[in-house]
């Protein structure tokens, strides 16, 4: 399974950036990164607490996370979000 709304992308990709925040991590979201890949994006509490994060896909099994800073961003809404 994708992460919805971004149907386009398959596995493999390089480099994803999201701009919306999402409470945690999604597994299929990941999935999409191939090895040394990078993906950028915001995590935390919908109207609270949010770190732009960088994630590095070091090899099959293991995620590199580093914490950025503290950031704001609108939050991702609907079946993988919050409520509308």
């Amino acid at each position: 399974m994708q992460f919805l709304g971004l149907e386009a992308l398959h596995q493999g990709d390089r480099a994803l950036a999201l701009g919306i925040v999402v409470a945690q991590l999604d597994a299929a979201l990941l999935a999409q990164l191939a090895v040394g890949g990078r993906l950028v994006m915001p995590v935390g509490e919908r109207e609270g607490a949010q770190w732009l994060l960088r994630l590095t896909r070091v090899n099959e099994h293991e995620t590199r996370r580093e914490e950025l800073m503290g950031v704001r961003f609108v939050p991702l809404t609907g079946a993988q979000g919050w409520p509308g």
